[in-house]
């Protein structure tokens, strides 16, 4: 059996999302702001508001995003692997005052009941697992009857995974099917025009260029006018 991927970004970076989620332009990734909020739009199109909702982030990394969901009022839980930056996460929810609750787990078997959870979202974390169809399966486990999962995931550009740390990228057929294999309603959208994300990566001035301008437009997200774009996501409902 394949060992998972250790995530050691945190080690080396400290509580990053957190500064990605920021409003300074000189340390901020509109790209990953865009992406959460692709995320909560996607979820409340779907499922309706997040406020009274119990939610798990699923893969919540150092937190940054589990905190977001707070300010939508929904009661938020927060799951990952990686010890540190739960860690982290949980000293930042601290200093906020959040009440969200952070834990080490793996997504193949949390320490919760079946039906535990009004809604889900995993934002760019299955690409990173052995074993997709065991985190997908967990997920319905979580879901209450009813209920909704929003999961993104890069879209595949090239031959082999375009971030070191990735397991698998999937072409759109290819993840469509992955997601269809667990949850048989299932809508599915994308977002983030690759030119965007090719000039934000080219210079660190450019991406303060584009931090900037995400301030006053946000320039992922447009659907309509671009040909190739980053990002896919699967809205999934858990059968009642």
């Amino acid at each position: 059996m394949s060992k998972e991927i250790v995530y050691d970004k945190y080690r080396q970076r400290g509580d990053y999302h957190w500064r990605q989620m920021s409003r300074n332009p000189l340390h901020m990734s509109a790209y990953v702001r865009s992406r959460y909020r692709h995320c909560i739009d996607l979820f409340e199109t779907h499922a309706g508001s997040l406020a009274g909702k119990r939610i798990i982030d699923f893969g919540c990394g150092d937190g940054a995003f589990a905190y977001w969901l707070t300010q939508y009022g929904a009661q938020v839980v927060g799951i990952d692997p990686t010890h540190e930056a739960i860690v982290l996460g949980r000293k930042r929810h601290l200093t906020q005052g959040s009440q969200a609750i952070l834990l080490t787990a793996s997504g193949y078997a949390t320490p919760f009941a079946d039906a535990s959870f009004d809604g889900l979202i995993s934002s760019d974390v299955i690409e990173h697992v052995q074993h997709p169809d065991r985190f997908l399966a967990e997920i319905h486990r979580l879901l209450k009857p009813g209920g909704w999962a929003v999961i993104s995931t890069p879209i595949r550009l090239s031959e082999k995974p375009m971030d070191r740390l990735h397991v698998v990228e999937w072409f759109p057929n290819e993840f469509q099917a992955l997601i269809r294999s667990v949850f048989a309603n299932a809508d599915f959208h994308r977002s983030h025009p690759v030119f965007w994300g090719e000039l934000s990566r080219r210079s660190k001035l450019l991406r303060i260029a584009t931090n900037l301008l995400s301030l006053f437009a946000d320039p992922f997200a447009g659907t309509r006018k671009w040909g190739l774009f980053e990002l896919q996501y699967a809205v999934c409902q858990k059968a009642a």
